[in-house]
C-alpha cells in the first residue's frame, strides 16, 4: 500500500495554543522569565533560595580571593630576591616571615586553604542546585497530574490528551534543561562578576575595557534570545504534533495494521519530523556561527586587553596576574553567551506547562469537607444536560431505590450515556437537580458520591501490570480472599488459577494477554472489589458469551447488600436479571417499567410522549 495523503484523522495538527497572542516579543520573554522565577521561588521558599544564593555568592567570592592571591605569588616568583612587596610583605613580616622561601610557603599555604574552602563550597552548591532542579521538576509533574485528577470531567473530556502527555514527557524534560541552564547562567554571571572586580582592582583600565566589551556583547545577545524564543515555540508546536500523531497510531494500531494502513501514520510522522529537523539544523547553523563569532570576539578582546595593559602597566607582576584572570574569564563569558540562547529556546516549555496547569485548575471542583452519608435513594428532578452538538437529555425525572437492577435502553445517540454520566456525577445538571439520600448532589458533594460508585465500560480499562494490581488499584480491600471471591463472582477464578503466576500474572498493555470477554470479567471483578453502592455496567458484558453472562448476572443479583446496578445493554438476554427498564429516546425518558422475572415488562411507572 502506498501511503498517499493521510486522512484527516492522521494529519498533524497545525498551529498550537497561543495564549501570548500578539504581544511584543520583549514582553513575552520577560513574562516567561518572570513566570519561571516565580515558580522556582514559590516551590523552594525564601529560605532555601537565600541559602542557594549564598552558596553561589560564596563560591564567587572565594574564586575572586583565589585569583587575587595570584598577584603576590607572581610577585614573589618574579622578584629578583624572591620576596613579596607592598602590603603583602608587611603582613608577612608582622608574623615573622621574611625569607623568600617562607614568604612563598606562607602564600601557597593560604592559597591552598582558599582552594579547599572553594572546593567544599562548590560541592555544597552543586548538590543544592541539583536537588533543587530535580525536586522542582518532580513538583511540576505532580502538579499537572494532580490537576488532571481533580478536574471536572465535563470540562476535562474536551481537553486534548496529547497536551497532557506532551507536558508530562517532552515539556517537563525541556523545563529541566531550562532550570539547569538558568543555574549555570547565574553561576557564570557571579563568577564573571567576581573576576571582573578583581581585574578592575588590579588594572582599572583593562577592567573598564572588559566592561565595555561585555555591555556590547549583552546588546548583541538580546537578538539571540529573541531568535531562541521563536525557535523554542516552533519546536514546542512540532513536538505536540508528533505526540498527538504517535498517540493516534498507538490507539488505532490494531485497525491500522488490519487494513495495512499503518504506513500512513508513519508518513505523517516522517514529514513532520523532517520539517522539524530541517528547522533545528538551520537554527544550529546560526547558533554555531554566533558561538564562533563570540569566541573570536573574546580572543580579540583578550589581545586588546593585553596591549592596553602592557601600555599602561608594563610587564609588572600585577599585569601578569591580571592576564591569568582574564584567561579564566573567557570560560564563564563563553558559557553565558552559549547558554542564554539555548535557555531562551527551552523557556517556552515552562510557559506551556504553566498555561496547561492554569487551565486545569479552572476545571477543579471544591470537595466537601467532613463525612456525609450518601447511601440512599437516588433522584433526578427535571434534570437537563445538553452538549455543544445538541445531544444530551431533557427534563428527566426518575427515582432509583437501593438494590434496584435497572436497565437503560435506547438507540445510539438517544442520551443513555449522558444519563449514566449524570447518575455517576461525572456531569452536573445544567438545570434541574440530583439528590442522593435527600442531599443535593452539587459540585462539592460529587467526589464524595463517586467514592460509592464502580464503573465498568465497554472497553475494559486494564493496566500493563499483574492481575492483582489491576484488581486492587483504588480499592480498600487488598487481601487474597477478597480477590478470589470477586473472581468467582464473575466466573473467571478458574481461568486465573490455571495461569502459571496466578494473581501475579502480567496482563500486558490493555490486557492484551486476555480475550475480550476475559478482560471485561477482570474489570467487573475490580468493580466488585470496591463494594460499591451503585454499580454501572455500560455495555460491560457485550464480549461475554450469553451463558457466562447469565451466571454473572445471577451472582450479582444475589449479592447482599445488593448495590444499585445500572445496566446499559442492547442484548435481550442481558436484561433478564433487571427489575426495571428505562427507555430513552431523543434525550427523554419515554418508558419506565417494572420487569417481571420472566423478562416481560408491565406496570409503566412513567410514560412520556416525545
Amino acid at each position: 500500500m502506498r501511503p498517499g495523503r493521510a486522512p484527516a484523522l492522521m494529519r498533524m495538527p497545525r498551529g498550537g495554543h497561543r495564549s501570548e497572542g500578539d504581544r511584543p516579543l520583549r514582553l513575552v520573554i520577560l513574562a516567561s522569565f518572570r513566570r519561571l522565577g516565580e515558580a522556582l521561588f514559590a516551590f523552594a521558599g525564601g529560605r532555601r533560595v537565600a541559602l542557594t544564593m549564598t552558596l553561589m555568592l560564596l563560591g564567587a567570592i572565594l574564586e575572586g580571593v583565589g585569583l587575587a592571591m595570584l598577584v603576590p605569588l607572581v610577585a614573589v616568583l618574579a622578584d629578583a630576591e624572591g620576596r613579596a612587596s607592598g602590603t603583602i610583605a608587611s603582613l608577612l613580616a608582622q608574623v615573622g616571615i621574611s625569607s623568600p622561601f617562607g614568604q612563598l610557603a606562607g602564600l601557597l599555604g593560604f592559597f591552598v586553604v582558599i582552594i579547599l574552602l572553594r572546593a567544599i563550597v562548590l560541592m555544597a552548591r552543586e548538590r543544592a542546585l541539583a536537588r533543587l532542579q530535580i525536586e522542582f521538576i518532580e513538583h511540576e509533574r505532580l502538579c499537572i497530574i494532580t490537576a488532571v485528577a481533580r478536574a471536572d470531567w465535563s470540562q476535562l473530556s474536551g481537553l486534548r490528551h496529547a497536551r497532557v502527555v506532551n507536558a508530562l514527557t517532552v515539556n517537563i524534560q525541556r523545563v529541566g534543561g531550562t532550570v539547569q541552564l538558568l543555574m549555570q547562567i547565574v553561576v557564570s554571571l557571579l563568577m564573571f562578576a567576581a573576576q571582573l572586580i578583581v581585574v578592575l582592582a588590579l588594572v582599572p583600565g583593562v577592567g573598564i575595557a572588559i566592561l565595555v566589551f561585555t555591555l556590547i556583547g549583552a546588546a548583541r545577545l538580546w537578538f539571540g534570545i529573541q531568535r531562541g524564543l521563536r525557535q523554542g515555540v516552533k519546536i514546542g508546536r512540532a513536538q505536540l504534533g508528533l505526540t498527538e500523531t504517535t498517540e493516534r497510531l498507538l490507539n488505532g494500531l490494531k485497525v491500522a495494521t488490519a487494513e495495512n494502513a499503518q504506513m500512513a501514520f508513519v508518513q505523517v510522522l516522517a514529514d513532520t519530523s523532517t520539517e522539524m529537523s530541517a528547522g533545528q539544523i538551520a537554527y544550529q547553523r546560526e547558533l554555531s556561527r554566533f558561538r564562533a563569532t563570540v569566541s573570536a570576539g573574546i580572543g580579540l578582546a583578550g589581545a586588546a586587553m593585553l596591549l592596553v595593559g602592557f601600555w599602561t602597566q608594563g610587564g609588572t607582576p600585577t599585569l601578569l596576574a591580571a592576564l591569568l584572570i582574564i584567561s579564566r574569564m573567557a570560560g564563564p563569558a563563553l558559557g553565558i553567551y552559549q547558554n542564554v540562547e539555548v535557555f531562551a529556546t527551552l523557556l517556552p516549555a515552562h510557559t506551556e506547562i504553566r498555561q496547561l496547569e492554569q487551565e486545569l485548575r479552572t476545571m477543579q471542583v471544591r470537595a466537601h469537607d467532613g463525612a456525609v452519608d450518601l447511601r440512599g435513594t437516588v433522584r433526578l428532578d427535571k434534570a437537563t444536560y445538553l452538549h455543544a452538538d445538541g445531544g444530551g437529555i431533557h427534563d428527566v425525572t426518575l427515582t432509583i431505590e437501593p438494590g434496584e437492577i435497572v436497565a437503560i435502553t435506547g438507540a445510539s445517540g438517544s442520551g443513555k450515556t449522558t444519563l449514566i454520566d449524570l447518575l455517576a456525577s461525572l456531569l452536573c445538571p445544567q438545570s434541574g437537580s440530583m439528590h442522593v439520600n435527600d442531599l443535593p448532589l452539587d459540585g462539592a458533594l460529587a467526589p464524595c458520591w463517586r467514592e460509592h460508585i464502580a464503573y465498568v465500560g465497554q472497553d475494559a480499562f486494564l493496566m500493563n501490570d499483574t492481575i492483582r494490581t489491576n484488581l486492587t488499584w483504588g480499592c480498600r480491600l487488598q487481601d487474597d480472599a477478597s480477590l478470589w471471591r470477586a473472581l468467582e463472582q464473575v466466573e473467571i477464578a478458574q481461568t486465573v488459577r490455571a495461569m502459571p503466576m496466578g494473581l501475579d500474572t502480567m496482563l500486558n498493555e490493555h490486557g492484551a494477554r486476555l480475550s475480550g470477554g476475559e478482560r471485561q470479567r477482570i474489570a467487573l471483578a475490580r468493580a466488585l472489589m470496591r463494594r460499591p453502592f451503585m454499580l454501572i455496567l455500560d455495555e460491560a458484558s457485550n464480549a461475554i458469551d450469553i451463558e457466562t453472562e447469565n451466571k454473572i448476572m445471577m451472582r450479582l443479583a444475589a449479592v447482599r447488600p445488593r448495590p444499585i446496578i445500572l445496566i446499559v445493554a442492547h442484548r435481550t438476554e442481558t436484561l433478564r436479571a433487571c427489575t426495571r427498564q428505562i427507555s430513552v429516546m431523543g434525550g427523554r425518558v419515554i418508558e419506565d417499567r417494572v420487569r417481571l422475572p420472566d423478562g416481560l415488562c408491565c406496570q409503566p411507572i412513567r410514560v412520556k410522549e416525545v
